[in-house]
């Protein structure tokens, strides 16, 4: 495994903040994607996110080489159980990640969506469907908002579109593995995660391969034409309702509108 180009940066700018980490192992690589908890909890001093993420990327280190997909995934759900008893998090306060690594010893991916994917320049569509509805919801709310008058930089200082994202967030939890359910999706929270949210992605020999979280509204080949492509959307599209919707704004204080983590490696 090579790295080609690895970067991390969060929403505010502030690295003690960022709710996303990159993993680079001799036998892993991984982008992990902590979820943005809007409750305000705290725990060991990080937001959910951050807990979810490092307590998962700490456990790579002592995964299995050989270890496949629902083996990684039990390994992960096992430390994050872990974690939570270690640090005495409430029952009501719900940490929880996503993540896609490559295995080293396995040629593959494995994967639970959202977390962006390209080989030798094809991506594989991830979007978790419950996300693709909130993006549509809040699209629909600010565009009837500049339809009636409002400005743009009204609505970026006073978003009513938060309501529908503190609405979706509210019931997230109940969806997380919940394969019984249409919107469900899997995420290491502790909890077992159904097979039917564990992708695996054959990756041949030489291929260049990019993972990405989701905040890169679009992949290019390299991070300095994603890094690119991202400044000139929030330039011309701060609400984030445009070609490249997403499930929040610009936030207020911040560089973007989620925390963006790319890895870049050839196999």
């Amino acid at each position: 495994m090579e790295i080609l180009e690895h970067f991390s940066c969060s929403k505010y700018g502030r690295d003690d903040l960022n709710e996303d980490q990159i993993v680079i192992t001799p036998d892993f690589l991984a982008v992990i994607d902590g979820a943005t908890d809007i409750s305000g909890a705290d725990i060991n001093g990080m937001k959910p996110g951050r807990f979810a993420s490092t307590t998962v990327a700490a456990a790579f280190e002592n995964l299995d080489k050989n270890a496949d997909a629902l083996q990684i995934t039990a390994f992960l759900t096992e430390a994050m159980s872990t974690a939570r008893q270690k640090h005495n998090v409430p029952p009501d306060v719900c940490p929880f990640c996503v993540f896609a690594c490559y295995s080293r010893a396995k040629r593959q991916i494995f994967r639970l969506k959202d977390i962006k994917i390209a080989i030798n320049g094809a991506e594989m569509i991830g979007e978790i469907a419950v996300v693709e509805a909130l993006v549509e919801a809040r699209r629909a709310v600010l565009h009837g908002h500049l339809a009636a008058g409002r400005s743009v930089a009204d609505l970026l200082a006073n978003d009513p579109s938060r309501t529908v994202y503190n609405a979706f967030s509210a019931q997230n939890f109940s969806l997380l593995n919940n394969v019984g359910n249409t919107y469900g999706f899997g995420v290491i929270d502790g909890n077992t995660v159904p097979d039917k949210f564990i992708e695996t992605i054959d990756v041949p020999d030489g291929a260049e391969v990019i993972l990405a979280s989701d905040g890169y509204p679009v992949l290019k080949n390299s991070l300095e034409e994603s890094e690119a492509a991202l400044a000139d959307i929030l330039a011309q599209d701060p609400l984030l309702i445009g070609d490249y919707p997403q499930p929040r704004a610009l936030v207020t204080g911040g560089i973007s509108f989620d925390d963006r983590s790319w890895l870049k490696f050839r196999t």
